[in-house]
């Protein structure tokens, strides 16, 4: 009976410390997860304000011809 228990006591510790490390590396890449996506965020924010810096000095050129 103890060494039943003792297996049992052991399957659960081994299983839990499997448990620990997958929800471990799982928020590592939720983490990486963020951090791209955050960046990627600022990237587009970065063309966006590009692009309306265009097309107000192209508005400005358009009335400097008319």
């Amino acid at each position: 009976m103890a060494a039943l228990f003792a297996m049992n006591l052991t399957h659960h510790v081994v299983l839990n410390k499997m448990s620990n490390e997958s929800l471990s590396d799982i928020l590592k890449r939720v983490d990486k997860m963020e951090k791209i996506a955050s960046d990627n965020f600022g990237y587009i924010n970065f063309v966006k304000q590009q692009t309306e810096a265009i097309h107000l000095r192209m508005a400005a050129y358009e009335n400097t011809i008319s």
